[in-house]
């Protein structure tokens, strides 16, 4: 009878002890579950803040201060700092910090900008080849040496390489848990998620800032179209005695060609062709100063040089240092039979008489480069008696530049041809064949640059 009644007791102690241990299970599961709700909720905070503050304004350190201070917060890190990733050069640099992060290196230490090398710390290289390391105990961990008494030290461990799609940003780490204990593999497993969450996130920041800078370029060159449009002139004047044709094929990239075409006085005519350096609404607002300051320089002047010499000393002064303009300016005068041209560093113009091409080559240089004096003394008119049957050719770089797909330049020969074989058709039919001869070497090949031309015929 007591042995089964000891039996019994030993029966109830049993199963009040399995009792309790299942309760213990329970609110243990029940802790964890708990503990994952929070970080599960933690990283969807991340998601919505990063969301949140996303524009098309925010950069890197924006984006990487938000996910530094949620991954010490989520993981109870001391401190954590964000290493970006120069691909180049192949370094590491610290960026965004939280927290005192502790010295990894003694060069470290001296600099807190200094850059890191992963070869030369055993523990980075692995994170660029693994794509993650955690190290719960440092102190056992021979790739932390001691830096110095007086310094932190590395007591827990563990960072994730910021890869999306193949293109990596840098490497987020965190160093000793806020409660002195050691990071585990749920906590590294955290990591990995916000890491995957910061990466797509500074994936989209250059996605965003690619889009901005290609609305700003869209913007820019549609500002410099219009500019160009309201430049050109509409007609060209009837000049008697001489046909002429000008050409303007704006590129996709909007550079900064001009030409005009207008009266000057005592029955003269000035044709001018210019391109300036740059490209978009800089060298848009350029060229307008240079035409308005053109036309109003060149009314009575009967010397093209002295033309030149008047808007290079009115346009230098308001013009950047890396930035300048070649011109070749001609006075057509119909009367006397002559065209006189004066040339700031642009391509000579051609003149094809009796089947031969000769170039008109005055000396001179780009508007702005110098403020007076040398440009000056370097400028020279050339004056060129025109008879029945003569054509000339002025252009602008964007023709004898232009490429085909395979990025062989048209050059001059080709030009020189097309010239010569149309030469006694007239001004529209040197223009069209040398049109018709660009765009059969060029093909399918972007066009890079605006292609500009003046032809001129003398019909007698």
């Amino acid at each position: 009878m007591i042995i089964l009644l000891c039996a019994l007791a030993g029966l109830c102690a049993l199963l009040v002890w399995l009792v309790w241990d299942q309760r213990q299970t329970v609110g243990r599961q029940d802790l964890e579950i708990d503990r994952l709700r929070e970080e599960k909720k933690a990283v969807f905070d991340l998601m919505h803040e990063l969301g949140e503050a996303f524009t098309d304004t925010m950069g890197v350190e924006d984006c990487m201060r938000i996910v530094v201070r949620a991954a010490i917060q989520i993981a109870q890190a001391r401190s954590a700092t964000f290493f970006s990733l120069d691909a180049v050069r192949g370094v590491l640099r610290p960026g965004i910090s939280q927290g005192p992060f502790p010295a990894l290196l003694p060069a470290h230490r001296r600099h807190a900008s200094q850059e890191i090398l992963p070869a030369l710390h055993p523990v980075f290289q692995e994170v660029m080849d693994r794509g993650w390391v955690l190290v719960e105990d440092c102190a056992a961990d021979g790739r932390f040496p001691r830096i110095g008494e007086e310094e932190p030290a590395v007591e827990s461990f563990m960072a994730v390489l910021l890869r999306y799609r193949g293109e990596k940003h840098g490497v987020l780490a965190l160093a000793n848990r806020e409660d002195g204990g050691h990071f585990i593999d749920a906590d590294a497993e955290i990591l990995r998620s916000i890491g995957a969450q910061a990466a797509f996130a500074l994936h989209n920041v250059g996605v965003y800032r690619q889009l901005a800078e290609k609305q700003r370029l869209d913007h820019d060159i549609e500002v410099a179209r219009a500019i160009q449009r309201i430049l050109l002139p509409d007609a060209l004047p009837r000049v008697e005695g001489f046909e002429m044709r000008a050409i303007n094929l704006p590129a996709q990239r909007m550079s900064g060609d001009y030409y005009d075409v207008f009266d000057v006085g005592d029955g003269c005519t000035g044709i001018a062709v210019a391109d300036v350096s740059g490209k978009g609404v800089p060298a848009s607002l350029v060229m307008a100063m240079c035409r308005n300051v053109l036309r109003t320089t060149a009314r009575g002047t009967g010397s093209a040089a002295e033309v030149l010499r008047r808007v290079n000393r009115l346009l230098v002064p308001d013009m950047g240092e890396d930035m300048f303009i070649t011109i070749a300016y001609m006075i057509l005068d119909p009367a006397a039979g002559r065209l006189t041209v004066a040339r700031a560093g642009h391509e000579p113009p051609l003149l094809c008489r009796e089947g031969r091409l000769t170039e008109i080559a005055p000396p001179g240089m780009a508007v702005g480069i110098d403020r007076g004096e040398l440009f000056d003394s370097v400028l020279a008119d050339c004056v060129q008696p025109l008879q029945k049957g003569d054509a000339v050719v002025v252009y602008t770089d964007g023709v004898t530049e232009a490429q085909d797909p395979g990025g062989r330049e048209f050059g001059r020969e080709p030009l020189e041809e097309a010239i010569l074989a149309s030469a006694r058709s007239g001004a529209k039919a040197i223009a069209d064949a040398i049109v018709e001869r660009l765009e059969r070497f060029r093909g399918p090949a972007e066009q890079s640059d605006d292609i500009t031309l003046i032809s001129l015929y003398a019909e007698g």
